[in-house]
């Protein structure tokens, strides 16, 4: 664990120095301004004009910050992120213990994550007005909580958890709908149903409290859901929209991508207990349908589904040949971009994303937000590392 610690407090700290921080919210729409908003809030009393869905639902990591004294806003929430970069590593160790995950592969892929563009040191650093690093530490508890089946604690974290980002509330229901069928098929209470269902009771009223009390939705709140339906069905009538979510989870996830696509034989057979396997396929296929139908960032989603889509990678890679897994992480290194520093997007006048951007500045760096000649060249880089890697397992 001290491993752990040492490495996120010295890669937090390089890339403090290295990596300049974008504060300016120019960007037309950006998440950024409108947790700004809330933190200014929490911290003067004065109310912003609107609070946007869904951000206005997300007031824990801003409450937070605006109560650290002696801080700007932005080292605030720096603060927030390093602590829970933290926990989290430190909850994904533990994890990694109780399934059994080899020490040297789960060093391999914090390594990957800590050090990833859209992961949870670089682009916190990048853009410190997030709230990501946090949820990746209610989704390491709720993992816990699945596997010692201790559901009573649920109901004391899912409040916290859908203040901080109210996908929490999907994330119990989908608990909620496994628990039920699990139940049923074992004709037995095998996954209690009480205290999972009180947490999402208690989850749905934090939301309507801070709509209620605090900040009620916009006249168009009530458009995300068709919204998010619209974009889903993309999937289905644009194959350009397509090529780009499988180049930004190749993005997202590289070398565990191919690695796991070129053994997911050994799937049934990669976790002991059958409720634990079929936890993590579930949650990871949830975050795949998240990056379709819930916005533009893509890779920055599929890299906060990191937890359980993670684990159930290196579930299936554990026993794998390590000369095979490094080789492979190693001809990935490119998609890391280590020497680069993330640019800021270059804006029109409206502070809107303009092609130049597209191309050569911030969202070159995304495959879902970039040209469609750059999302074309990460497919074509995933084809080439999937036939390498496929002559190297071979050796």
């Amino acid at each position: 664990m001290a491993i752990i610690t040492l490495a996120v407090l010295l890669f937090f700290a390089f890339f403090y120095f290295y990596q300049p921080s974008y504060v300016e919210y120019k960007h037309q729409g950006s998440d950024a301004k409108e947790y700004s908003k809330l933190y200014e809030y929490f911290k003067t009393g004065e109310a912003a004009s609107v609070y946007n869905l869904p951000y206005s639902n997300r007031l824990l990591v801003p409450y937070i910050a605006s109560r650290i004294p002696g801080l700007s806003a932005a080292h605030a929430f720096l603060l927030i992120h390093l602590s829970s970069a933290l926990a989290f590593m430190l909850l994904f160790y533990y994890i990694r213990i109780l399934l059994g995950i080899d020490k040297s592969l789960f060093y391999l892929v914090m390594l990957w994550f800590l050090l990833h563009p859209s992961g949870i040191i670089r682009f916190s650093i990048y853009n410190p007005f997030n709230i990501d690093p946090m949820g990746h530490v209610f989704h390491a508890l709720l993992i816990i909580i699945f596997m010692k089946r201790r559901f009573n604690w649920l109901i004391l974290i899912a409040p916290f958890a859908v203040a901080q980002k109210e996908s929490f509330n999907a994330l119990v229901l989908l608990l909620l709908i496994y628990a039920i069928y699990i139940n049923r098929s074992e004709g037995k209470k095998t996954i209690p149903l009480a205290p999972i269902f009180i947490s999402l009771i208690l989850g749905i009223t934090v939301q309507s409290m801070v709509h209620a009390y605090l900040f009620p939705p916009p006249p168009n709140g009530s458009y995300i859901p068709y919204r998010a339906f619209v974009r889903s069905a993309k999937f289905f009538n644009e194959p350009h929209f397509v090529m780009r979510i499988l180049a930004s989870l190749f993005a997202a996830f590289g070398p565990i991508l191919i690695i796991t696509a070129q053994n997911i034989g050994r799937f049934r057979d990669s976790f002991s207990d059958a409720l634990n396997r079929n936890f993590f396929l579930i949650y990871s296929l949830f975050f795949v349908f998240i990056c379709i139908a819930a916005g533009t960032d893509t890779t920055r989603i599929a890299i906060y589904g990191g937890a359980f889509t993670l684990m159930f990678a290196m579930s299936i890679m554990n026993g794998l040949r390590m000369k095979y897994t490094l080789q492979v992480f190693l001809l990935s290194l490119p998609l890391l971009r280590l020497l680069i520093v993330l640019p800021r997007p270059i804006l029109n006048d409206l502070g809107r994303i303009t092609n130049e951007d597209r191309a050569y500045g911030f969202t070159s760096m995304f495959p879902e937000m970039s040209t469609m000649a750059l999302a074309v060249s990460w497919l074509v880089y995933m084809m080439i590392l999937y036939y390498l890697a496929s002559l190297l397992k071979k050796r």
